[in-house]
C-alpha cells in the first residue's frame, strides 16, 4: 500500500483521482487518503481509510513522509504529477523485496546500519543499537519495528536530557553557595548521645539538669521513667504545655526555678501563638498522679495534679540555642533560657517568636555558628538544630560567643 494525498472532496472524485494518479505513476491503487483542508494536512488519526483493511503501521509512516515532503498543495494534474514524482523518489517501490536481499543490505549500509545474525537471531544494528527483527516479515512491518524502537529511544533521551538539566541547575545552585553554606551538606559525626538528649534539656545557671517532653509520648516518658522524689515538676498554665523536671532539685534556688518556669512557657503553645505573660507552676513529685480519677479519662502524656500549685509568671518569650561541652568532653547542642545557655556554651543564638519556620531558622543558626566554630558546628546536622528549637516560627535576635569560650580564651592568655 502507498500514501496518496487529495483535496477534501466527495468520495467518487477522490476515487477518480486515486485511480488517475496510480495509473499515471504506475503505482498500485492507493489505500490511504490524507485529507487536505484549508491548506493544512490532517493529523494521522484523521486519516480517511480506503479500503478499510489498511495497515495501521502506515499512519506512522505517513507522519514521517509529510514532514519530509512538506505542504504540497495539488490543484492541477501537473501538481499531482509533481507530487507523485516526489513520492516515488522518497519512497521507492518495495513490493517483493526482502530485508535479506542485497539491495536492502545496500540501503542499510548507506544509512550506517547492517543486518547480522547472533545465535540464530536476526538483528539490525543502527548506531550501535541492536534491534531484533523477523527477516520473514515484509519491509513495512520491519520499518514499523524500527520506528517504534526509535520512539522509545527518543523518549529515553528526552528523559535523560530533563534529568541532566535539573542536575546542572542543582550543581549551579550549589556552586553559587558560599564555602560556609556548602558545609551544610557535609556528613556529620556519629557519637553516643547522653540519655537526656532524647528530650528537651538544658543546664540551669546553678548547674541543675532540666529535662522536658517534646510531645505526648515523651511527656509521658519524662514523668513515668525519670521523675524521682527529689525532683520538681513544672507545667505551663496553658493547654499545650510540656512537663519539665528539675533533677535533684530539693534545694534549688529561685534563679533556677525562674529559669525553668520561663523555659516551660516558651516550649508551650504560647511560643507558637505569641502569647506573652503566661505563667507556669511547679509541684512536688507526689502531687503528680499518673492515673485518672475514677470515671475520668486522661489523654496520653497528661497527668492529674493534686494539691497546691506554685505559680511563677514569665513576662517574655525568649530562648537561646547553644553548643556546650558535656561531662565526657563532647560538644552537645542545647536550648533553654538565654542566661544559662550563654553561661554554659561556647557560642549561642538568642531567638524569639516570629520569622521563619523551624527548618529555616535552624539553617540560619547553623550558618552563624559555622562562622564562629566551623569544625565544631559541622558535627551537627540541620535536624539536630530543628529538634533544639521551640515549636513554631522563630527569628534570630543575637549571635555571640558564649561565656565558656570567653573564659577559655582568658585562661589561655594567663597561661
Amino acid at each position: 500500500p502507498h500514501i496518496r494525498m487529495i483535496h477534501e472532496e466527495t468520495i467518487p472524485v477522490a476515487e477518480e483521482k486515486i485511480n488517475w494518479t496510480s495509473k499515471k505513476s504506475k503505482l498500485p491503487r492507493g489505500v490511504i487518503v490524507l485529507a487536505h483542508t484549508h491548506g493544512e494536512f490532517a493529523k494521522s488519526h484523521d486519516l480517511i481509510k480506503y479500503p478499510t483493511d489498511v495497515n495501521n503501521t502506515l499512519e506512522s509512516v505517513s507522519s514521517l513522509y509529510l514532514s519530509d515532503i512538506g505542504s504540497a498543495v495539488c490543484n492541477t494534474r501537473e501538481d499531482y504529477q509533481k507530487f507523485d514524482d516526489e513520492f516515488i523518489r522518497s519512497f521507492p517501490l518495495v513490493d517483493g523485496i526482502s530485508i535479506k536481499d542485497i539491495s536492502a543490505q545496500e540501503i542499510l549500509a548507506v544509512n550506517n546500519s547492517k543486518l547480522i545474525n547472533e545465535k540464530g537471531i536476526s538483528i539490525i544494528i543502527v548506531e550501535d543499537e541492536k534491534i531484533k527483527i523477523n527477516t520473514d516479515s515484509p519491509l513495512q512491518s520491519i520499518a514499523s519495528v524500527l520506528f517504534n524502537h526509535a520512539k522509545k529511544q527518543s523518549g529515553a533521551i528526552n528523559s535523560i536530557l530533563t534529568i541532566k538539566e535539573k542536575t546542572e541547575k542543582k550543581l549551579e545552585k550549589f556552586q553559587n553557595k558560599t564555602e560556609t553554606e556548602r558545609n551544610i551538606d557535609v556528613i556529620t559525626e556519629i557519637r553516643k548521645k547522653n540519655w537526656y538528649e532524647r528530650y528537651r534539656w538544658f543546664m540551669t545557671t546553678d548547674g541543675y539538669l532540666v529535662i522536658g517532653g517534646r510531645d505526648a509520648a515523651s511527656n509521658s516518658a519524662v514523668i513515668r521513667k525519670h521523675l524521682d522524689k527529689n525532683d520538681k515538676v513544672f507545667h505551663g498554665d496553658i493547654f499545650g504545655s510540656p512537663f519539665l523536671i528539675i533533677k535533684d532539685a530539693e534545694n534549688a534556688p529561685d534563679s533556677t526555678m525562674n529559669e525553668v518556669a520561663h523555659a516551660t512557657v516558651c516550649f508551650s503553645r504560647a511560643w507558637r501563638e505569641g502569647l506573652y505573660g503566661v505563667s507556669a507552676y511547679w509541684v512536688h513529685p507526689e502531687q503528680v498522679k499518673k492515673s485518672a480519677p475514677s470515671g475520668e479519662f486522661l489523654p496520653k502524656g497528661s497527668f492529674t495534679i493534686e494539691g497546691t500549685r506554685n505559680f511563677i509568671k514569665s513576662e517574655t518569650l525568649k530562648l537561646a540555642v547553644g553548643i556546650m561541652i558535656d561531662e565526657d568532653k563532647n560538644y552537645v547542642l542545647t536550648c533553654g533560657p538565654p542566661e544559662p545557655i550563654k553561661k554554659n556554651s561556647i557560642c549561642y543564638a538568642i531567638v524569639e517568636p516570629g520569622g521563619g519556620e523551624m527548618a529555616e531558622c535552624a539553617k540560619k543558626v547553623r550558618l552563624e555558628f559555622l562562622k564562629i566554630f566551623e569544625d565544631i558546628t559541622k558535627k551537627f546536622n540541620i535536624d539536630e538544630f530543628v529538634r533544639a528549637l521551640p515549636p513554631g516560627k522563630s527569628q534570630i535576635k543575637q549571635v555571640s560567643m558564649g561565656d565558656l569560650e570567653k573564659q577559655s580564651i582568658i585562661d589561655e592568655q594567663i597561661e
